[in-house]
């Protein structure tokens, strides 16, 4: 070894460690101007101190900092460094102009300061979507470090290697199993190694630094020790492409996020925020762009604060052990008003607000039209008044269409001048609500999460559920009402009593389907949901007899069947559609769906079939942390399906 690129960086968390706003303030009083003093008093030793984060805190603290002449300086000693991404995000959740927005801070930040930003770095979440690479491309961004929680299963994928879009464009990518590992490059004789300090636990002291120093030359006594950025590693990287000193096998595969499904445990913030960036077509630029501001919070990786720090208690040998009481309904609801059940509602609240800021943000028409936009997270069920009843099982001709619903209130045949687009075999607006016991979490356990330390066991599961179920339940719809007029058709549905009594379920739900010429939209909403820290899930299931050609991922096209092992592939959040050979979904309000059936806490690996149809998931609260842990608002979820494919 010759060469050691040490980056000193810390990893942000908004939220997990304390509230958000807590965090940004340490971040801003304290982690900063620490980080900034730090580098000035190693300003001229041989090995200094430099501090690499997203864009978003620097600019927040040269808006906001109480000495932003201090960031400059540090700035213009090359001691703090920003990447070209703001901060780690669900990337799926995004679309391209949010995305761009948040690669638009560090080009900001690089106009101010006469620099090229060209290197960026997603820590914790284990994976993304292949349609950021040709906006990473576009924006000038040529290398990417993903580092995966250490508790994940890691995609299988080279520790370095070139990423390509599948349309021109590619972004070379370092993989590490942890947030930063010591990784060589090729045979260049150069490696980088990261430096980090855990979740918000801001930068080393000087003596630490110095002590990173002492350790590595102890074990490389050869090597020098270089502070560095990752423009640094970029470069090394790409110069030792160029001189044949390290292969970058080509991947062309999705890779996915497995950490996607916990954005569905907040159905009403993400329904809302899914609204506000559809606006793109009807508002101003300019007020898309303040809405942005806040809405670049929603994706942010935390969602709120880690369960087991902030409702359990620290052990005596320091680790953290959850609250692994009060799963049983009743005993739930009476400690739900106890401080500690509060401050996590108000951690998730806090995460909200990111919207009610956006829409805040507006004026005029643009003020009202954004809030007639999230207002539709829910609605009242149909006023019923002037429908025909109907039976469960009744032949039905609706708006030139024929049509019948089953007795689990599904559609089970749907035909139109001789296409049968639904038969019992293939059924469309299957509603599904199912309750997980501790066995499914020991499956998920073994198939995905690769430590057994005691903080990764608690943040992938809940322990102590056993206390509340004892095995798997699903229940689906046993009393169904069916009404119809003109072109509508109306499904009133009753889960069993045992699933709202004991655990999470919907008191109402109700399906209304509109039959158009060349379009049915599907509108599903319940009313009265139980909140529950048993865990849970809702799905709506279309299943035509069709097949899946690709899913919508930030404007791009994905294919389910071309994801690599050990990435997302089941599971995904998209855009909008879902493109089969014959028809086409788009899923107005919930991003998450499962592939083939209802897929959470079972990573199998496997590619799903893609003549079994797609799941909504409309709700679920399976993680043990950071997302939202309980949920009991009404709620509506909207699926269009178009009676033609697309290429």
């Amino acid at each position: 070894m010759e060469k050691i690129i040490v980056i000193f960086k810390t990893h942000l968390d908004l939220g997990f460690t304390n509230f958000a706003r807590t965090i940004k303030e340490c971040y801003m009083k304290e982690y900063i101007p620490n980080a900034m003093r730090t580098a000035r008093e190693m300003r001229g030793e041989k090995e200094r101190f430099i501090w690499t984060t997203g864009s978003w805190l620097i600019g927040q603290y040269l808006e906001e900092g109480e000495h932003p002449e201090w960031m400059e300086d540090a700035i213009r000693h090359g001691e703090i460094r920003w990447h070209a991404l703001p901060f780690t995000t669900h990337t799926e959740l995004m679309n391209r102009d949010l995305f761009r927005y948040g690669l638009n801070i560090s080009r900001k930040l690089d106009e101010r300061f006469g620099v090229k930003t060209v290197a960026a770095k997603m820590t914790d979440v284990p994976g993304h979507t292949r349609s950021m690479i040709a906006l990473l491309e576009n924006a000038g961004v040529k290398f990417l470090h993903i580092g995966v929680n250490p508790s994940s299963t890691r995609p299988a994928v080279p520790d370095l290697f070139r990423w390509e879009s599948g349309n021109g464009e590619s972004v070379i990518v370092m993989y590490n199993g942890d947030y930063g590992q010591m990784t060589e490059i090729g045979k260049s004789g150069t490696a980088v190694y990261f430096a980090h300090t855990g979740d918000n636990r801001g930068p080393q002291s000087a003596e630490e630094i110095r002590k990173v120093y002492r350790e590595l030359h102890g074990r490389f006594p050869e090597a020098e020790l270089v502070a560095g950025t990752l423009e640094d590693v970029a470069e090394a990287v790409e110069q030792a492409a160029k001189d044949g000193r390290v292969e970058l096998p080509v991947v062309t595969q999705e890779i996915g996020d497995t950490w996607i499904f916990g954005t569905a445990s907040d159905p009403g913030k993400v329904s809302k925020y899914r609204a506000l960036l559809r606006l793109k077509e009807e508002l101003p630029e300019e007020d898309m762009e303040k809405m942005y501001r806040h809405l670049i919070l929603v994706p942010e990786h935390t969602w709120g604060l880690d369960e087991k720090m902030w409702l359990g208690r620290q052990l005596e040998n320091g680790e953290l052990e959850g609250e692994h009481r009060y799963f049983k309904k009743e005993d739930f609801l009476r400690e739900k008003t106890t401080e500690k059940f509060r401050n996590m509602e108000l951690s998730w609240q806090e995460q909200r607000d990111y919207v009610e800021d956006a829409v805040n943000s507006l004026s005029g028409e643009s003020l009202a039209r954004a809030k007639r936009a999230v207002s539709e997270y829910k609605r009242p069920l149909t006023d019923l008044t002037g429908y025909e009843k109907k039976e469960p099982g009744q032949l039905m001709e609706i708006g030139g269409y024929e049509v019948s619903v089953g007795e689990d209130g599904s559609i089970d045949t749907l035909s139109r001048d001789g296409r049968v687009l639904a038969d019992k075999e293939h059924r469309l607006g299957s509603f599904v609500y199912e309750v997980f016991s501790q066995e499914e979490y020991d499956r998920y356990l073994s198939q995905y999460v690769i430590t057994d330390e005691s903080w990764a066991i608690e943040d992938d599961s809940k322990i102590g559920i056993a206390e509340a179920i004892d095995h798997y339940r699903q229940y689906r719809p046993e009393k169904t009402e069916v009404r119809t007029k003109g072109n509508e058709l109306v499904i009133r549905m009753k889960l069993p009593e045992e699933a709202v009594r004991l655990y999470g379920g919907m008191e109402e739900t109700e399906l209304k389907v509109v039959f158009d010429e060349d379009k049915i939209t599907f509108d599903f909403a319940w009313t009265g949901k139980q909140e529950s820290r048993v865990a849970e899930a809702a799905w709506l299931g279309f299943c035509p007899a069709d097949e899946i050609r690709w899913i919508q991922k930030m404007g791009g096209k994905i294919r389910p069947d071309d994801v690599v092992s050990g990435g997302g592939r089941r599971i995904h959040a998209v855009e909008e559609k879902v493109a089969m050979e014959h028809l086409t979904f788009r899923t107005v309000d919930a991003p998450v769906i499962s592939l083939e059936r209802p897929g959470l806490l079972d990573f199998t690996d496997e590619i799903p079939a893609a003549d079994k149809g797609f799941w909504v998931n409309l709700c679920n609260n399976v993680w043990g942390t950071n997302f939202t842990m309980w949920y009991g608002e009404d709620a509506r979820f909207r699926v269009e399906m178009e009676l033609e494919g697309e290429k």
